[in-house]
């Protein structure tokens, strides 16, 4: 069994593209909000309705795979681009506890590369 590391990732698939669809997006997000979350309450509605609607100015046609580079996807799935989303930077400030916006970019960002590598390498 191989392990496939954010390391190895960073490593060896930098130069590489990603064809990806919103949903590839959509999921990650998803996944990462409710696992960050230690709240105990999984509001995730408000914060993914602004997410996907950000993704959506990426893509051309929602149903052909858009090409991202590495470094594409590093910046559209920044700390500083989700902070500057209202409802993704609520999360941030959500009590008792928050969700780091840098971990939680890290995560979507290195899960969305992950998947496709997993599926498609």
């Amino acid at each position: 069994m191989c392990i496939l590391t954010n390391k190895d990732i960073s490593d060896k698939y930098q130069n590489s593209e990603f064809y990806l669809l919103p949903p590839d997006f959509r999921g990650a997000f998803s996944y990462w909000v409710t696992y960050q979350n230690n709240n105990g309450t999984y509001t995730v509605d408000k914060p993914l309705e602004a997410f996907d609607k950000y993704i959506l100015t990426f893509f051309n046609n929602t149903n052909i795979p858009e090409k991202f580079t590495y470094k594409e996807l590093s910046k559209i799935l920044s700390e500083k681009e989700f902070g500057k989303i209202p409802e993704i930077l609520e999360l941030n400030k959500t009590k008792p506890d928050f969700i780091d916006l840098m971990a939680l970019s890290r995560n979507i960002f290195y899960m969305i590369i992950r998947n496709y590598i997993i599926e498609i390498f």
